[in-house]
């Protein structure tokens, strides 16, 4: 594994409570709230934040790896912004749930299909 069970705990320790909603973009502005798609709560780290450079550093060894020995995409450019990521219990239709749906944030409209 990339992270030990202490790293993992650190981690969490560090972002704290995680109070940002999850919101869905498809990269065509600021993200919008769509319990359809997505009920979480999070934290945002930023490759330029050094309390997380850590983080950075060991997820770029494994992807540069990854990309050498399986996809060979050429030379990667940069890390982006990552997300710790909570699903508490939502209401919908009178159950309760949390969920991640498929959406992606890379392709404008997308989530519209």
């Amino acid at each position: 594994s990339v992270f030990t069970k202490e790293e993992c705990a650190e981690l969490l320790r560090l972002v704290g409570p995680l109070q940002e909603q999850g919101l869905v973009s498809g990269n065509s502005g600021p993200g919008t709230l769509r319990e359809d798609v997505r009920v979480a709560n999070l934290y945002t780290l930023l490759p330029d934040d050094d309390q997380f450079g850590w983080i950075f550093r060991r997820l770029w060894k494994v992807a540069v790896r990854a990309n050498d020995a399986s996809w060979h995409l050429g030379p990667l450019k940069e890390l982006e912004a990552l997300q710790v990521a909570s699903y508490p219990a939502a209401k919908k239709d009178n159950e309760t749930h949390g969920h991640y749906d498929w959406h992606t944030d890379q392709m404008p409209n997308a989530n519209d299909l």
